[in-house]
């Protein structure tokens, strides 16, 4: 090999090195651009999940704005030595019976057990509101807010199915037992919420979008439309409530607008909206009967 060959073969080696050189650092530069990417992305996802309206309708804040409603229930079930509520009677039978029943049942760790679960419950959505920067009392008051705003409307709106116009219900404070009705209120709008929203509205849809050919659409009005008959059916078991086509419509058509706040935003909003209707209902309107 004569000189010129030897320098050409040099070159070459070099321009290759060169050229290895540029492709890691090509490579890397690629790579660095795709975490950084991936980065923001995620930086998005979490700033979107700490929005009002996701951190609000989430399982976790719903779970942690209803327990104000459970609290005050079931020390009014202390204080009265009776369940207000027939369908908080139902919800819990199963509690009742193990509660009744602890050893023959599930032994009494299995109530520890039981218990545990539920305080896990709680504390881990402590934690899932606490990790997003959430638990903020700006963010449940803008929730109890926006839960009578509903409320305010919801008697009006539920009307205009009925009686074609939206009417409202006026104001004549009825204070004479104010803390049973305000039980009253707390136990229709946490268990019925519990019941006819989130276990048999839900229940009905996930049904009828695996099991049909409905769409999504379709699938949540007729589940949304079949909760609410028996929302409204229910109600006419109990004739101080009011009975008659016209009060079977009317609560058919609120259970319908509490349905829509329920799958736009969460249960927690819903059973707050349904338990401040109820006290305006029973404290503040002539009518006096709850939904």
């Amino acid at each position: 090999m004569n000189k010129r060959e030897w320098d050409d073969e040099e070159d070459a080696e070099e321009t290759g090195e060169v050229s290895s050189r540029e492709d890691v650092a090509a490579l890397g530069e690629e790579e660095w651009q795709r975490a950084r990417e991936r980065e923001e992305f995620e930086a998005r996802l979490i700033e979107e999940e700490r929005s009002y309206f996701n951190v609000t309708r989430s399982r976790s804040a719903s779970l942690i704005f209803i327990l104000p409603l459970l609290i005050i229930y079931e020390i009014g079930v202390i204080v009265y030595r009776a369940e207000i509520n027939g369908v908080a009677a139902i919800v819990k039978s199963p509690i009742t019976f193990l509660r009744q029943n602890p050893v023959e049942m599930v032994g009494a760790g299995g109530m520890i057990l039981i218990t545990s679960v539920l305080i896990g419950l709680v504390a881990g959505a402590i934690w899932h509101i606490g990790r997003l920067g959430a638990f903020r009392a700006r963010i449940f008051g803008g929730m109890l807010i926006e839960s009578a705003i509903y409320a305010l409307l919801l008697g009006p709106v539920a009307l205009i199915p009925v009686t074609g116009q939206a009417q409202w219900g006026g104001f004549e404070p009825q204070m004479t037992n104010v803390m049973e009705k305000i039980v009253i209120a707390t136990g229709a709008g946490l268990y019925e919420e519990f019941l006819f929203r989130f276990v048999i509205l839900g229940l009905l849809y996930y049904l009828l979008k695996e099991l049909t050919e409905l769409s999504t659409a379709w699938a949540a009005i007729w589940a949304l439309l079949i909760s609410s008959a028996l929302f409204s059916g229910l109600h006419l078991l109990t004739p101080e409530e009011g009975a008659g086509f016209g009060a079977f419509n009317y609560r058919l058509s609120a259970g319908a607008l509490l349905g829509l706040i329920f799958l736009w935003r969460g249960l927690g909003i819903a059973a707050w909206t349904h338990t401040l209707y109820d006290i305006y209902i029973l404290c503040f309107s002539a009518g006096g009967g709850t939904s």
